[in-house]
């Protein structure tokens, strides 16, 4: 279990190091941005991903079910 939990702590490291890459990148974070700005961005990006592949997976689940039906 604690293996697991490292990994998934691993994670969710990686995604805030590549969100905040993005924000960089996109310019919406800048050297004049806070912490808490830079959290938000984070948030809101992490958000949105959920949302995305929780639209993904319902989708194929859909397909499956209509192979399957």
């Amino acid at each position: 279990m604690a293996t697991f939990l490292r990994y998934v702590v691993y994670v969710l490291i990686i995604l805030a190091v590549y969100f905040v890459g993005k924000g960089v990148y996109d310019g919406s974070i800048t050297s004049d941005s806070t912490v808490g700005e830079v959290a938000s961005q984070v948030n809101a990006d992490t958000k949105t991903m959920a949302k995305d592949a929780a639209r993904a997976v319902g989708r194929a689940v859909g397909q499956v079910e209509q192979k399957n039906g």
